[in-house]
């Protein structure tokens, strides 16, 4: 440029008059300087200058239109390659990503530049990311990193591939009251667990719900969480601000977030639940505000209304959930998982292990029960033979204790002797040291006895029947074993009584 001293013209612009405006020089205010106008007009505009590679970063993540055309893949952030654009909203986009230095991929959740430039929306994302950090849970996505690169802030989340619970209901129109209660246990299982830290989801909602191909729920976006414990960023809720989704927020916490606890999350489950049954929210029409006046002022609808199906138990338990008031509402997510555990079991439920633990229906099996009664049969056998065994052994020992004194039954010659008069009684025999001696001269004389007694004769001698005497009568024989051979084995028809109680 060319600087012109006019200190001998009163009026500097009096040679200019007959120039035209555009193409009249400048002139300073302060030392009459002139900045002139280029000597030769530019016959082309100048060509725009190309972007930097931070503004090509932000194209490629975040497009103009919104639509992605694939620009993101390759693009590499930390050490994290983006492979494709997983979805998007008003804070930010979730995209799939391989971690260079571990080889898996993950769930890279990149903070929107222009919330960037808001600090209290870069405190509720970087509180997100620790708040997830304090969690440990087969329900709930894990952190394994958090960072930021020029004006970009980042969490890489734990990537679980399927689709949300959002995704089901608009694809099949609602859900089995099944597969509700199945979601609805491994969700109170991580509310139990998030409370349990001391943090707050705030944000429970289906698109919120992951679900993997094995059936496993995973809970996802802490964005609106709040912990309560002493190292967190702080309250970054202003009030008279809303957070959370006017289908399923809890009345408390439309009124203030800064109020909001378990039992507002426990809200938030019971419409998303009444979602899943009846293929729509509580309170599906009206605007954003009608919507927060119906949460607070109506009673919860009965999903019965719309889907027959729904058994009394659950519309009594969403009944519980979506009360008004906190104070009627479970107090803790463990009541609350008692109560869809009891249901699960009505509804033939039980727990599969699927990378975790899934509830899902018995298989019925081919023969009912049987495992069961051929167990409990072996059982019974088992307590018999035992039973019979001791009784053997318990008897024999017994009986070898009492051989001794035992009486073995003997045959008396006698009662096999038959008489002419009575065959049936038994000869009276000779008295005890008395003999028949014969004498060479066929006389016999008694050597003891009285005088008067007549000489027994040798040959030709009648015996007397002798008078019938009085016996005292014996039992009948009886087969009794000999001492030192075991008692035989009986069957017995009842427990013995070492047994019996």
């Amino acid at each position: 440029m060319t600087l012109h001293n006019f200190t001998d013209s009163p009026d500097p612009l009096a040679s200019t008059a007959h120039v035209p405006i555009a193409e009249r020089p400048l002139v300073a205010d302060d030392d009459r300087t002139i900045i002139s106008a280029p000597d030769a007009a530019r016959s082309e505009t100048a060509a725009p200058a190309a972007p930097s590679p931070a503004e090509h970063l932000l194209h490629a993540l975040f497009p103009a239109n919104g639509i992605s055309t694939g620009e993101e893949a390759g693009v590499r952030i930390a050490h994290f390659e983006i492979r494709e654009r997983l979805g998007a909203g008003g804070m930010g986009a979730v995209f799939r990503a391989l971690d260079l230095e571990l080889a898996r991929d993950v769930a890279l959740k990149i903070l929107h530049p222009g919330p960037s430039r808001d600090p209290s929306l870069v405190a509720r994302f970087r509180n997100e990311a620790r708040a997830c950090a304090q969690l440990n849970h087969d329900n709930i996505a894990r952190v394994f990193f958090a960072g930021t690169q020029g004006a970009l802030y980042f969490i890489a989340y734990e990537f679980a591939s399927g689709r949300t619970i959002r995704d089901l209901i608009l694809e099949r129109g609602r859900l089995t009251v099944a597969e509700a209660v199945n979601y609805a246990i491994q969700v109170t299982l991580a509310l139990n667990h998030i409370s349990a830290a001391g943090i707050v989801h705030r944000d429970i909602k289906p698109s919120n719900i992951m679900l993997t191909e094995s059936g496993r729920v995973k809970v996802v976006d802490l964005g609106l969480a709040r912990r309560d414990m002493d190292d967190s960023i702080g309250e970054i809720t202003v009030a008279g601000t809303t957070l959370g989704t006017f289908d399923y927020i809890a009345p408390e916490q439309a009124r203030d977030p800064r109020n909001a606890d378990v039992r507002s999350d426990i809200y938030s489950l019971g419409c998303t639940i009444y979602h899943m049954v009846t293929g729509q929210p509580p309170y599906p029409e009206g605007t954003a505000l009608q919507k927060l006046l119906d949460h607070q002022g109506k009673a919860p609808p009965d999903p019965r209304l719309i889907n027959s199906r729904v058994p009394a138990e659950l519309a009594a338990i969403l009944r519980r959930m979506m009360a008004n008031l906190p104070e009627q509402r479970y107090q803790a997510a463990s009541l609350l998982l008692s109560d869809l555990m009891q249901l699960a079991v009505r509804l033939g439920l039980q727990s599969v292990p699927a990378e975790g633990i899934v509830w899902r229906h018995r298989q019925a099996a081919k023969a009912p029960g049987f495992p069961g009664a051929a167990a409990l049969l072996g059982t019974v056998l088992t307590i018999c033979a035992t039973a019979l065994i001791m009784q053997y052994f318990s008897g024999s020992a017994r009986f070898r204790q009492n051989a001794g004194n035992a009486t073995v039954a003997a045959l008396d010659p006698r009662d096999f002797q038959p008489t002419a008069a009575n065959p049936g009684t038994t000869p009276a025999t000779p008295a005890a040291g008395t003999t028949a001696n014969s004498t060479e001269s066929g006389s016999a004389a008694p050597e003891t006895g009285t005088a008067s007694d007549p000489p027994l004769v040798a040959a030709n001698v009648t015996p007397q029947p002798a008078a019938p005497t009085e016996r005292t009568p014996r039992p009948p024989l009886a087969l009794l074993p000999a001492p030192g051979v075991p008692a035989p084995f009986i069957i017995p028809l009842g427990l013995p009584p070492e047994l019996t109680l």
